[in-house]
């Protein structure tokens, strides 16, 4: 708190260039909580659907995984049906297979709000995850059953090849 301003009614006033809310946020209050409204300032952007808020306290490198209250950051963006946010919680090291206390995960939450863009999304990630592991597993048996020298012909091919199904879009 700075004076009689605390980074929630920063926020909400809406002012996001404001010194004493970049203030509290460099000085860690990115993780507070609000216990009579009972969110962070991440979920407090995502519940506001406001982008701009959002990219702020990404910014500052909030805990993505941390239930408040029973609620995920992630999950709360997949209730909304918005893919931007679940996107960049992703993208910042949001866990998908993470569980509230209630045992839901973000799969589950788009499903049960029909969260189409979300779900799209989902799968997309899942297959590129999928296609990737199998990928880097092929390539790990590859490299152990065959003893090719490197700057060898066989290695050489073996590794462009490789690196045509890395590259390629899944």
């Amino acid at each position: 708190m700075i004076g009689d301003y605390d980074i929630f009614s920063l926020l909400n006033e809406g002012n996001l260039k404001d010194k004493k809310l970049i203030k509290l946020l460099e000085e860690g209050h990115v993780n507070d909580i609000e216990p009579d409204a009972q969110v962070n300032p991440l979920l407090l952007s995502i519940q506001s659907g406001d982008r701009a808020m959002f990219d702020l306290i990404l910014h500052y490198n909030p805990n993505i995984n941390k239930e408040v209250y029973g609620v995920l950051p992630i999950n709360q963006a997949a209730e909304q049906n918005n893919s931007y946010f679940v996107q960049k919680l992703v993208e910042h090291g949001a866990n998908v297979y993470q569980r509230d206390t209630k045992g839901h995960n973000v799969f589950d939450i788009a499903k049960e709000y029909q969260s189409d863009d979300v779900l799209e999304y989902l799968n997309q990630l899942n297959k590129k995850t999928k296609s990737a592991n199998i990928i880097k597993k092929h390539w790990n048996i590859h490299k152990e059953h065959q003893r090719y020298k490197p700057g060898g012909k066989e290695y050489y091919e073996a590794y462009s090849n490789f690196n045509k199904l890395r590259n390629s879009s899944f």
